[in-house]
């Protein structure tokens, strides 16, 4: 991916880690949420800005990632809030099976 699009994703989620809102800054990682070998693009829309520690939660089994703590940034009802905290619940539930047999089937991610 290109610095510009690293760039912006940092932008959008303001230097914080996306899942237990730890600011970051720079420093933070970009995660594919569709990773590449099953798929996803290196588009802003596939991309989210995470810590190490919840970076490295979501690809070992044996790592922790801090408390999910999801809220609205007041740019969305309460009723749209919902509504897209369902639907990422419904995209993670799906993909993450797919990401694991794939790490089963090729040795692990």
């Amino acid at each position: 991916m290109n610095e510009e699009l690293r760039e912006a994703v940092v932008e959008r989620d303001r230097g914080q880690c996306a899942n237990c809102r730890a600011s970051v800054g720079e420093n933070g990682d970009v995660h594919h949420i569709v990773p590449r070998g099953v798929g996803g693009a290196d588009v802003i829309t596939n991309l989210v800005l995470l810590c190490r520690q919840c970076h490295d939660a979501v690809h070992d089994d044996e790592t922790t990632a801090p408390t999910v703590q999801f809220s609205s940034t007041g740019y969305m009802s309460s009723g749209s809030f919902s509504t897209f905290l369902q639907f990422v619940r419904q995209i993670l539930s799906t993909v993450r099976p797919r990401c694991e047999n794939m790490g089963s089937a090729k040795g692990g991610l």
